[in-house]
């Protein structure tokens, strides 16, 4: 695969195995809750799959994006414990497969991790720029616009968010504190 991606106009080929595409797909619906509890077992299975195959690019991005979100689950969550795992994981995931979107959006979240908004801001419009549909990476770099004081930006892309998908609470909630800080700011 490496080669592949190199050599052959980023085609890639995985290989397939039931047993670990289903467990991926339990786990990204866990993930997809956005609820501490779920979102525990979410990594916990990611772990097992990367465990299982160690070359499946595609479980180490979903791993590290899990691990991102801990930090907004709460404070019984040992950052300690999480953020190296979550800097390993977006690494690999990229290391793996740089021509995924996910792995794109797993290094966007170790560099907002850091504190490294024009980092974080290039990874997440790599993503897109490989897979512009993905509303999660379109609300994460809003979250930048918003962390660099661009909250404009980030509430016009907000609301295109909300407007192409107005069942995602997250947009509506990332959208009212994007609204509360330009508030606070005038």
């Amino acid at each position: 695969n490496r080669l592949r991606l190199e050599f052959g106009g980023g085609q890639r080929r995985h290989q397939t195995d039931p047993a670990r595409d289903l467990l991926f797909v339990r786990a990204r619906g866990l993930q997809e809750r956005r609820h501490r509890t779920s979102a525990l077992e979410a990594a916990a299975l990611f772990e097992q799959i990367v465990a299982r195959d160690p070359g499946y690019a595609a479980a180490f991005a979903a791993l590290a994006r899990s691990l991102g979100g801990f930090s907004r689950l709460g404070p019984e969550i040992d950052a300690g414990a999480v953020l190296p795992k979550l800097g390993e994981a977006a690494r690999e995931a990229i290391r793996l497969d740089p021509l995924l979107a996910d792995s794109q959006a797993a290094l966007g979240l170790l560099h907002v991790r850091d504190r490294q908004w024009a980092s974080a801001e290039a990874a997440f419009e790599q993503a897109l720029k490989i897979d512009p549909s993905l509303p999660s990476v379109h609300i994460a770099l809003a979250q930048v616009d918003r962390n660099t004081g661009r909250i404009t930006e980030s509430i016009q892309a907000l609301r295109r968010v909300v407007a192409l998908h107005p069942e995602l609470d997250i947009a509506l909630l990332e959208l009212a504190v994007s609204y509360e800080e330009a508030h606070d700011l005038s």
